[in-house]
């Protein structure tokens, strides 16, 4: 065929331009542009919900998932998670700071009675992000009902009916695909009973359908000099028509094959006035994401209209791919965005019942596929025919969809579930008709981003010492009372900052001076905890109302103020708090009094006194060595560890440095014990609980011994809380079953086997449904809803 190329191409990852490559050449504009536009890692952020309507009195449970788009990765390298409500104008309500870690977080927000009935957005975001003109921050819809909810006043309904070429051109001459799609004024789409094209006189060239969100395409070779209109008739026989799009008389068109199964077709198309003026000039055509590409010459030539060019699925990125030709400038002519689901794996779930005990009942999940033992989910479990989980995304969407595309997109999420033929089909539409990707080339070229603002891990703490002789002392060091971890730096200079402090909210801040013989003193100094939150707004609001709000009151008495608190089972985890009664089996807490202190000035000769090593390591060759070292004399553990068992306030612990010349007028009670009672293997040499004291222990003299200086903390990470669940006047109502809470599980981890229980209430419903969504440490992601008959 003599006016046919056909490109079959090796694609590349990542092309690296040779450095004795000419910079005035177009290609190394584009390429050298296009990577340094991401040369910045970037961060996405899902947030799962256990339920997307909330009554006053309720909890708003959460578990975030943070992803490295570039790594394909849980991003690790935040933990600083902003977390914030919004009413419908996109004002902020509320807002706190979650703690990350490694990838996750989770948390709670109280639904109080300040809540007045309506909608509203939670968002969640990082520091990080604000670096990007895209705003990488997840937004999520939710209702809150105060007594009874508003009715949303859905006006008259108003239609968009849109017509989009793919590539973003109609050319005269040449077969172009169409796309269209038909909306209401709440961005939803509308089904259509048929659709027509038609000419001037009103005769029907072709007729078209449309999927169920009114979207849909057709092949046409437009004429110039003729006119052309669409006419869509709805289900109730209203009809909406608009006029075509301009067909130009120059331009190259695109379309793309995505259903076959080995290999992705992208066929560029011209006409003869075109070839006029392109003969011979070689265009760039990039297949693109997160800044990696594969490039390709396209050669235009006098005869040879046609290009078809062959990408192996194989060789294409995972997801989401982007095509954009430049001309013989690097001028970006035409952008198409396609999907490209080869290898990508969509793990499966199974969810039975293993036994009933009383008022819970055993729950287990078993994964399939490659990363069954890895999985780290969140589950969400309410009754079977709930109204209050309306959420139209899901992890997958979030993290393979969303980042890419601009505009609202109706029900992200129905892409991702029970995944088919006709899905991929429709998400290849929705791709068609969104148009160009959210990465303007005009911000690639000209507006690369800076990095202004820092990963944020913790807490900065800011001060001045007010001593006169300064040279006296050789660090400053600071811990908290809640028992948070400890830190000291060197001093040099009255002007000091602390750095990475994990501290709760309402927690409080001691400092001492570290003087030249190791004691510790109080200092004279000014400080305060740089702010971590600030307010915002969200700026682009979908004002889509939600599905099937028909009516949501609640009565009177539906929900009490007592709850029922569950306790939550997990078969494995990379963090668990324990919490410890004052006394463990034999050995009972040791209290601090005056006669203590008279005793034991610091809490190292104490527990020296029941057997330990005590060894502070105040010159530290080693920057990462510890301040404080406890050891048995001989080990008796099998990885020749030493160390006994730390917990502070009930709470494991793995930073001895908080002991390091600790007064013992600083803590209420302490265990020591060699036997490791309660510690499980970590307490094969003991273990070491304390409790700090809350408030200074002053002496009958009226002077305190409190050697710190004292600073409240009033926005550090929220507390993490445990689920529980509310209590309801009844679990058979209509009501709970619209609305009504059953279990939230946010940290869930398989095992070996892929396997992983739970435990919930039992309201003695037959049948409960699951929602599940979750990120494995290798990337892998799963969502999944199942339907459960309890037996």
């Amino acid at each position: 065929m003599r006016n046919l190329l056909m490109l079959t191409v090796i694609f590349l990852s990542s092309v690296v331009i040779s450095q004795a490559q000419d910079k005035k050449d177009p290609s190394y504009t584009i390429i050298n542009s296009y990577q340094q536009y991401f040369e910045l890692p970037r961060e996405t952020i899902f947030l799962h919900l256990n339920k997307s309507t909330y009554l006053v009195g309720e909890e708003i449970w959460f578990k975030g998932y943070i992803y490295d788009r570039q790594k394909n990765t849980p991003a690790t390298k935040t933990s600083n998670i902003h977390i914030g409500i919004y009413d419908d104008k996109g004002n902020q309500v509320d807002k706190k700071l979650f703690l990350g870690f490694n990838g996750y977080t989770r948390g709670n927000i109280a639904v109080d009675s300040t809540f007045a009935s309506g909608e509203y957005y939670i968002k969640a975001s990082t520091n990080w992000m604000r670096n990007f003109t895209e705003d990488d921050s997840f937004v999520q819809k939710i209702r809150i009902v105060n007594k009874k909810a508003p009715q949303p006043d859905l006006g008259v309904v108003k239609y968009d009916l849109q017509l989009l070429p793919e590539g973003g051109h109609l050319i005269e001459g040449i077969e172009n695909t169409l796309g269209f799609k038909l909306t209401d004024q709440n961005g939803f789409g509308v089904e259509i009973e048929k659709g027509a094209l038609m000419d001037a006189d009103g005769n029907t060239l072709l007729e078209f359908k449309a999927n169920s969100f009114g979207m849909g395409k057709f092949a046409v070779t437009p004429q110039k000099e003729q006119s052309y209109k669409v006419v869509t008739t709805l289900f109730n026989g209203e009809k909406i028509e608009v006029p075509f799009p301009e067909v130009k008389d120059k331009g190259i068109g695109v379309s793309v094959n995505n259903q076959a199964k080995e290999n992705v077709i992208i066929a560029l198309r011209t006409n003869d006035l075109t070839l006029e003026d392109i003969d011979s000039k070689k265009f760039q055509l990039l297949i693109h994401k997160n800044g990696k590409y594969s490039r390709t010459t396209i050669p235009f030539k006098m005869g040879r209209k046609n290009t078809l060019i062959s990408f192996k699925r194989e060789n294409l990125f995972k997801g989401i791919n982007i095509i954009t030709l430049f001309d013989e400038n690097g001028k970006p002519l035409l952008e198409r965005i396609f999907f490209n689901d080869h290898n990508i794996e969509y793990p499966t779930v199974s969810v039975t019942n293993t036994a009933i005990e009383g008022d819970s009942i055993n729950i287990k999940f078993k994964f399939n596929g490659k990363a069954k033992n890895l999985q780290n989910f969140s589950v969400s479990v309410l009754p079977e025919d709930t109204r209050s989980y309306e959420h139209r995304e899901n992890i997958l969407s979030a993290f393979f969809l969303k980042p890419y595309l601009k505009g609202f997109v109706e029900n992200p999420a129905y892409y991702f579930k029970d995944i088919d033929s006709k899905k991929s089909y429709d998400l290849d539409i929705l791709l068609l008709t969104q148009g160009w990707s959210r990465y303007d080339w005009g911000q690639i070229f000209n507006h690369s981003p800076k990095q202004l603002f820092k990963f944020k891990n913790g807490i900065t703490l800011k001060g001045s010492l007010n001593e006169k002789d300064l040279e006296k002392y050789n660090e400053l060091y600071i811990f908290s009372a809640g028992g948070q971890g400890s830190k000291s730096i060197e001093l040099s200079g009255p002007q000091f900052e602390i750095n990475n402090l994990f501290l709760k909210v309402k927690d409080t801040l001691r400092l001492s001076l570290i003087n030249k013989k190791n004691d510790l003193v109080k200092p004279k100094l000014s400080a305060n905890p740089v702010p971590e939150t600030y307010t915002d707004k969200i700026g682009h609001l979908f004002k889509s109302p939600f599905y099937r709000l028909n009516n949501p009151s609640v009565p009177e008495g539906f929900l009490s103020d007592k709850v029922t608190a569950l306790d939550e089972v997990v078969l494995k985890e990379k963090r668990k708090e324990i919490k410890d009664p004052d006394a463990l089996g034999p050995q009972q807490a040791e209290v601090v009094d005056e006669e203590f202190i008279e005793r034991y000035f610091y809490i190292n000769q104490y527990i020296e006194s029941k057997g330990y090593a005590v060894r502070t390591n105040h010159v530290r060759l080693d920057p990462d060595e510890g301040l404080v070292s406890i050891n048995l004399k001989a080990s008796r553990t099998v990885n020749a560890s030493t160390q006994p068992a730390l917990y502070v306030n009930g709470i494991v612990s793995f930073d001895y440095d908080l002991l390091f010349r600790l007064p013992s007028s600083a803590i209420e009670k302490i265990i020591v014990d060699q036997s490791g009672y309660g510690a499980g293997l970590r307490g094969g040499n003991g273990v070491i609980k304390i409790w700090l004291r809350n408030t200074p222990l002053v002496r009958s003299s009226g002077k305190s011994v409190f050697p710190y200086v004292e600073i409240p903390v009033q926005d550090g990470f929220e507390e993490h809380k445990k689920f529980y669940t509310p209590k309801y006047q009844a679990y058979t109502d209509r009501s709970f079953q619209d609305y009504g809470v059953i279990h939230w599980s946010p940290d869930v981890i398989t095992d070996e086997n892929g396997e992983a229980v739970i435990k919930i209430f039992n309201t003695k419903l037959n049948n409960i449904s699951f929602f599940i969504e979750g990120m494995a440490s290798d990337g892998s992601i799963i969502s999944s809803s199942k339907k459960l008959q309890i037996k």
